[in-house]
């Protein structure tokens, strides 16, 4: 016989794995969607297959909360939708319900820089980008469909780091120094 409270706590579980927010992880869905993803200088639609392939993945959380990788990392196409994402299907948002709204974000990295997002950041030696937030209101769940990533914009990999705020700072007092020992 199962414990009313180990019941209580087992239909909590059930409940809230059924009530998650989704979305629907495509990047280009006709006049909804088209956020097209390219590499470099050269502006080359990525591909996710060959010496450079590129694996995509959403971030995403609650309003104000903290985003985490949702869903798993997906190729890009490699045809005529090269530089888009269209099998991601749905993907839960932890923490959201259907009709709620979260905060979303495409992540994309070269495969050679690691298997995660997480690790190809880690390497600081580029090879990577990410759109900008949007908010996705009415998440679908249960009965409703996920929701389109409307307002999800296309960017650039790319393929040298981008320096950080800090190190500009620390680059810059580095040659203030060197000029002002220069005169002295």
């Amino acid at each position: 016989m199962l414990c009313p409270w180990k019941l209580v706590v087992f239909l909590a579980g059930t409940l809230t794995a059924v009530a998650q927010g989704t979305v629907h992880f495509t990047t280009k869905l006709a006049g909804v969607v088209d956020a097209p993803v390219i590499y470099g200088e050269n502006r080359e639609l990525v591909t996710g297959t060959g010496s450079h392939a590129i694996m995509g993945q959403l971030y995403a959380g609650t309003p104000g909360g903290f985003m985490m990788p949702v869903g798993v990392p997906i190729p890009f196409r490699s045809d005529a939708d090269r530089g888009y994402i269209t099998t991601g299907g749905e993907v839960l948002i932890p923490g959201t319900v259907p009709g709620g709204s979260a905060h979303v974000q495409l992540v994309a990295w070269w495969v050679g820089m690691g298997s995660t997002f997480a690790e190809a950041l880690s390497e600081g030696r580029g090879n990577i980008g990410l759109s900008a937030v949007i908010a996705v209101n009415g998440l679908g769940g249960g009965t409703i469909p996920p929701a389109p990533l409307t307002g999800l914009q296309g960017f650039s990999i790319s393929a040298i780091p981008e320096a950080s705020t800090s190190s500009l700072a620390l680059l810059g007092a580095a040659l203030l120094a060197l000029r002002f020992k220069k005169h002295r």
